[in-house]
């Protein structure tokens, strides 16, 4: 996982052949910090970030998804990260999506 962090929104990344999805949404920090944790990591050795309170914008790309295994444990998959402040609250926003498997 790769994770950077703007003072203004960035633009989107080129070249995204290997990007199967791009999602944005909004995080409220009200403590000061960000905890940044993957789904089979241990909450009390994750990454914290120091963020002023306020909203911030989180875009993330998820990158060759289709290297995942059947149990989608193993695989060359990586997520880049991106986080800028905002000052205003927006929805959810789906960049690009695209299916993972062919489907028959």
């Amino acid at each position: 996982m790769n994770l950077e962090i703007y003072d203004l929104e960035p633009k989107l990344k080129e070249n995204l052949n290997q990007v199967f999805q791009i999602n944005e949404i909004d995080v409220a920090i009200i403590s000061g910090k960000l905890v940044v944790i993957g789904c089979m990591e241990n909450f009390r050795d994750a990454k914290r970030i120091k963020l002023e309170n306020g909203i911030y914008r989180v875009r993330v790309y998820y990158v060759d998804l289709d290297t995942l295994s059947e149990e989608d444990l193993d695989g060359e998959d990586c997520y880049e990260i991106e986080i800028w402040k905002t000052d205003k609250v927006q929805k959810l926003r789906v960049h690009k999506i695209r299916p993972m498997y062919n489907s028959v």
